[in-house]
């Protein structure tokens, strides 16, 4: 299932689906459903894009968040806006037992 939103000057993708180039965001996580995908803080200092890793309990709560391969932003800082966010997302509930992984992908526009 893939939803697609569009949130200030941010795009997001969930595990897979595409960004288009409008703004517009898609996002997948198998059988879940997102219920809070906040933005991070305007305050960056480098364009660029932030892939965030996340692994998500089965109450939907990111469990853990960090810098992935593919991020092209250097600063630290704005590395971190984008994994603070990324903890405050949440998703809907699943009766699996397991955690699951993903990736959250911030992509940060000067306006």
């Amino acid at each position: 299932m893939c939803h697609k939103f569009l949130v200030h000057s941010f795009l997001f993708a969930l595990d897979g689906c595409i960004l288009s180039s409008n703004g517009d965001t898609s996002w997948s996580l198998s059988g879940r459903s997102c219920k809070s995908l906040p933005a991070p803080d305007n305050n960056f200092s480098q364009e660029g894009t932030v892939i965030v890793a996340i692994i998500v309990d089965n109450k939907g709560k990111v469990i853990s968040a960090k810098a992935a391969e593919g991020t092209t932003i250097s600063d630290n800082a704005t590395v971190q806006l984008a994994i603070k966010a990324a903890y405050k997302a949440e998703f809907s509930y699943t009766n699996q037992p397991d955690k699951q992984t993903g990736t959250i992908t911030y992509i940060f526009k000067f306006k």
